[in-house]
């Protein structure tokens, strides 16, 4: 039992860290704070401009701006370029749908046909958002949304539910067990057997397909 107890601690620090780079990375269960959209519309903009436009955030564009090329990396050197551009198509008064979604590429391209998810950067070939992981650009990705509601849904519900088994066993763990106890055991087991049957469907379906 204390085995149990430890592993399921482990599995709960491990999602725990999970979501944390969920968040670091801009994805939430509900819109407000997620910089993850579905289309670049208007809506993608705003947000890229208001991004580009925070104060900690300018001061961080004029240094790179200011940085000789010989101190950069070509790969940094060609991101500067680019983000440039995008810098100057979310501003400006005669922005079209066909600049966002520019804008959207050149922040974090999608995997092209072929390339599976198998691609540089996790499926994606490298983006400004790779390049100057700081910038943390609000990124669009098709139903990227509605995976990262399905997604904290479904673990944050199955985390809860080891939460509860761990704190059954640690309850269980104050008495004498036997035969007395026999049917509490039981249900206990029965109980965390579910959750890791859960867990059997929810691995591949999250994190494999």
């Amino acid at each position: 039992m204390l085995s149990t107890l430890l592993l399921g601690g482990l599995f709960l620090g491990i999602k725990g860290y999970e979501y944390k780079a969920k968040f670091d990375h801009g994805i939430y269960p509900w819109s407000p704070r997620s910089r993850v959209f579905e289309k670049p519309d208007l809506y993608y903009g705003s947000a890229v401009r208001a991004r580009l436009g925070e104060p900690a955030m300018i001061d961080r564009l004029k240094a790179l701006d200011e940085t000789p090329e010989s101190k950069l990396t070509p790969d940094e050197v060609s991101a500067r370029r680019r983000l440039v551009k995008i810098r100057q198509l979310v501003i400006s008064p005669d922005q079209q749908a066909f600049d966002l979604a520019v804008v959207a590429d050149q922040i974090m391209p999608l995997p092209t046909e072929g390339q599976g998810s198998h691609g540089e950067h996790g499926g994606h070939s490298s983006g400004l958002n790779d390049t100057f992981p700081w910038l943390k650009l609000p990124a669009v990705i098709p139903g990227g949304t509605m995976w990262a509601s399905t997604y904290f849904l479904l673990t944050g519900f199955h985390a809860v539910h080891v939460l509860v088994g761990l704190i059954v066993f640690s309850i269980l763990l104050l008495f004498t067990l036997g035969s007395k106890r026999a049917g509490m055991i039981e249900n206990a087991g029965l109980y965390w057997h579910f959750v890791d049957l859960v867990w059997i469907f929810l691995f591949p379906l999250l994190y494999l397909f």
